[in-house]
C-alpha cells in the first residue's frame, strides 16, 4: 500500500532563522514561506488548555507524516497549513522498515489565543 494515497494536505514550509540582538538575545526572524507546498498526513495527538493571569488558549501537538525522507526539516521550523502556523516541535525522525526508509515523522505544536 502506498503511503502517498493518504497525503491529502499541502503545507508551505519555512526554515527557523534566528539572529542575535545587540544585547546578545536570539530572535526569530519573520517567516519566508517555501515556493512549493509539500503534500502530508496531519493528526493531532493531543490538546490542552493554556490559563494565566494575561491570556488563555489551546495548545495542541500534532504529528505530521511525509513521504519524502530527504525532508530538510529541523525543530524549530514552521509549516502553514489553512492559515495556521505549526513549528516543528523537536527531531523529525525516518521511520524505518525491512526495505529502507518508509516515512518521515515531524512532531509539530499549534498555540491558538
Amino acid at each position: 500500500m502506498a503511503l502517498a494515497r493518504f497525503m491529502v494536505r499541502n503545507v508551505e514550509h519555512a526554515p527557523a532563522v534566528f539572529v542575535t540582538d545587540r544585547y546578545g538575545n536570539q530572535q526569530r526572524q519573520a517567516p519566508v514561506w517555501s515556493a512549493t507546498a509539500r503534500p502530508i498526513w496531519l493528526g493531532r495527538n493531543s490538546a490542552s488548555e493554556t490559563l494565566g493571569e494575561r491570556s488563555s488558549g489551546l495548545e495542541s501537538e500534532w504529528l505530521a507524516f511525509s513521504d519524502d525522507v530527504q525532508w530538510p526539516i529541523v525543530a524549530a521550523d514552521q509549516l502553514r497549513l489553512d492559515g495556521q502556523i505549526y513549528e516543528v516541535d523537536g527531531s523529525p525522525h525516518v521511520a524505518w522498515t525491512p526495505h529502507g526508509a518508509h516515512h518521515l515523522e515531524i512532531p509539530l505544536r499549534l498555540v491558538e489565543g
